[in-house]
């Protein structure tokens, strides 16, 4: 069998991936914008689209467009085999010779951000770690890419891809890499964090109707009050009857402002409620101002 043509577009889809890394890296990506890297580096899915597309059009070609499914489909694995080949050595130039930082930005960047703490960003953010990962990625992207190109020969003996080929590729791997990124590799940028306080029963609650009303007003006043200062995005009553009361979610600088706002409250005042308030992150847009 003769792979000349196989093996030439698989170096080339290697040597284009190394490119891509390395622009990133000089335009910044992966220091200065690094925000924006998870979502730029999805756009790469096109080198492999680009590559096996030409691969199987030339060898469509050379047997004078007599390629089946079958021809098609193997001409792109032996392509996807041998890029998992040479995924070391990209994975080796770039980040031995190119930018032997990396890892340490990524490490930095997800820590400062609150997303990972060091030690676990560094179980994903190494050498070995990101082998493993790229050979599977080319794997999977090589044999997805193969089989959509290898169906294009059913309904035509010239090699012609179809619009909506391409875009189910691109859909396919913008969508897995992208929770991927999000998944392993989130950067956290849109991570926050917040205040959660737990409302207990407190010591004091035998007061007489009377007195239970008036504090139980200007709890709900002082909450009115909290919320309009944009201090406090959720409050609410739990409702089983035990000992946790209620919760609040503040956004608030500091644990002692949550204090003071906390222990302006009659009902806690009054002795008929304690808090505890526990440091919170979530991401913005999601339930959060």
């Amino acid at each position: 069998m003769n792979i000349k043509i196989e093996l030439r577009y698989a170096m080339l889809n290697s040597i284009l991936m190394l490119l891509w890394l390395s622009v990133e890296f000089l335009i910044g990506l992966q220091d200065n914008f690094i925000a924006w890297h998870p979502y730029v580096s999805i756009l790469s899915v096109v080198i492999p689209i680009f590559c096996y597309r030409m691969a199987i059009k030339e060898k469509t070609e050379s047997l004078r467009g007599g390629i089946s499914v079958r021809k098609a489909f193997i001409s792109g694995l032996i392509i996807t085999l041998i890029s998992c080949v040479l995924v070391l050595p990209v994975q080796f130039i770039f980040h031995k010779l190119v930018n032997p930082a990396f890892f340490d930005t990524m490490i930095q960047y997800a820590s400062q951000t609150g997303n990972q703490k060091p030690e676990e960003a560094a179980k994903y953010f190494n050498f070995p770690f990101y082998v493993a990962e790229s050979v599977l990625i080319t794997f999977f992207e090589g044999i997805i890419i193969s089989i959509i190109l290898a169906m294009g020969m059913r309904t035509r003996k010239r090699f012609i891809i179809k619009k909506r080929a391409v875009v189910l590729v691109l859909i396919l791997f913008i969508g897995y890499e992208n929770i991927s990124a999000q998944g392993n590799k989130n950067t956290g940028e849109n991570l926050k964090a917040y205040f959660f306080v737990l409302l207990k029963a407190g010591p004091h609650r035998n007061q007489d109707s009377i007195t239970i009303a008036k504090i139980q007003k200007g709890h709900l006043e002082n909450i009115n009050q909290m919320a309009s200062s944009g201090k406090l995005n959720i409050a609410g009553p739990l409702l089983d009857d035990g000992d946790l009361k209620g919760i609040y979610i503040f956004d608030s600088d500091s644990e002692d402002e949550v204090k003071a706002m906390m222990n302006s409250d009659p009902a806690i005042i009054a002795g008929r409620l304690i808090y505890e308030i526990h440091p919170w992150m979530t991401e913005k847009g999601t339930c959060l101002k």
